[in-house]
């Protein structure tokens, strides 16, 4: 896979993540450029697969607490994370809705992608109510 990505990126001048988006290698200026490019060949669609999934799952868990009627106030995405603000007797439901939206995203893969859900009142204060 690692050989193919490279070979994409000098062929096409570009690589494709799996939700489609795309990062693009216009030019490449000489041999060090050329290792440069090797490596995002591959590390991009794994890092912009996993936030394409990660961002998924926030935006199915944010419509299905909404769906319920549960009160949610969205942060902005966090690099492989999301943090929302819900009322404390919804705390555990939403957990529930996250765990299943983060194990379901439609992403298909053999690899298993670890997920922790946090609860607290402060970001500093935040225990670990769920890691699988």
């Amino acid at each position: 896979w690692i050989a193919q990505q490279k070979i994409i990126a000098f062929r096409k001048h570009e690589v494709v993540y799996d939700h489609g988006r795309k990062r693009r290698f216009p030019i490449i200026l000489d041999r060090g450029h050329r290792g440069h490019v090797e490596r995002e060949a591959v590390n991009a669609p794994i890092q912009g697969s996993v936030s394409d999934m990660t961002f998924l799952a926030n935006l199915d868990t944010l419509n299905q607490l909404e769906e319920e009627g549960i009160r949610v106030k969205p942060w902005p995405h966090i690099h492989d994370g999301f943090l929302f603000q819900i009322d404390e007797d919804h705390v555990d439901r939403g957990v529930q809705i996250t765990m299943e939206r983060m194990h379901d995203v439609g992403f298909k893969t053999d690899v298993h992608f670890a997920t922790e859900i946090k609860t607290g009142t402060r970001w500093g204060d935040m225990k670990t109510v769920y890691s699988g």
